[in-house]
């Protein structure tokens, strides 16, 4: 069984007679971004300004939209200190934003959603490392014997939830790209992946760290997930049917 004793939320550095002390979670969060951008920057009909720009406007609004949709569901402060983020309302507006540039650049939106889209599943899945690095958004009670064990939670092993979302979204980039099709098709794959897998992977998360509707059982992720995969098949088959569609006019 894994411990939270290895674990590192915090890095506690000397930097001559100053201590300066890193988030692990904001560190990962920065490598994804990079890595993000380095991924969306290998598209061929992307210019390399137009991709990156639009990944720095992409996690400007998926870091803002994330934190609004969590002070609308749980209250608090825009710029209050609990750092809690609600990541569908980062996609929301990171989806609203590369519109916007994908219009503002005159690039086919297509190409730039195909850029943009396993670029934010990379980055989406090093920030989930790093909520494992802080211990947050911890999975249920389990005995399996790679259950890690999250003091603020108590004694009982949980599932190492956030290594399981950042190994699908690292595994679903691969997959969308490599798998071809007409302009769209790429992020049409991670809209869909992303949505359908978050509605299986929020049946394995504990229940204080995520949003009940109700006594029904069923998260306000998971009915957002399943609206995300349904909405992007709907979008695949037209963009199979009429290509044009992923065009900017």
């Amino acid at each position: 069984m894994l411990s939270t004793c290895g674990m590192c939320p915090e890095l506690h550095l000397g930097v001559g007679g100053i201590h300066v002390l890193l988030s692990s979670h904001a560190l990962l969060v920065l490598a994804g971004v990079l890595l993000g951008g380095w991924v969306a920057a290998q598209h061929p009909r992307v210019p390399l300004g137009v991709g990156l720009a639009t990944i720095a406007g992409v996690t400007v609004g998926g870091i803002g939209g994330a934190r609004i949709l969590y002070v609308l569901q749980r209250g608090g402060s825009l710029l209050g200190g609990d750092g809690g983020m609600a990541s569908f309302g980062g996609i929301a507006l990171g989806i609203v934003t590369t519109l916007v540039c994908a219009r503002l650049a005159g690039v086919r939106t297509g190409d730039l959603f195909d850029a943009v889209g396993p670029a934010f599943l990379i980055a989406f899945g090093c920030g989930r490392l790093g909520c494992l690095l802080a211990g947050c958004c911890a999975g249920s009670v389990t005995n399996l014997p790679w259950a890690v064990v999250f003091p603020g939670l108590g004694p009982e092993p949980r599932h190492p939830l956030q290594l399981y979302s950042a190994l699908f979204d690292f595994g679903l980039a691969g997959w969308a790209v490599g798998r071809g099709g007409p302009a769209g098709m790429v992020a049409v794959r991670c809209a869909a992946g992303l949505g359908f897998g978050r509605v299986g992977l929020e049946w394995l998360r504990d229940p204080s760290a995520t949003d009940l509707l109700g006594a029904s059982g069923v998260t306000f992720p998971q009915v957002c997930g399943l609206l995300l995969g349904l909405a992007a098949c709907w979008l695949g088959r037209e963009l199979g049917r009429k290509p044009m569609l992923a065009s900017s006019s």
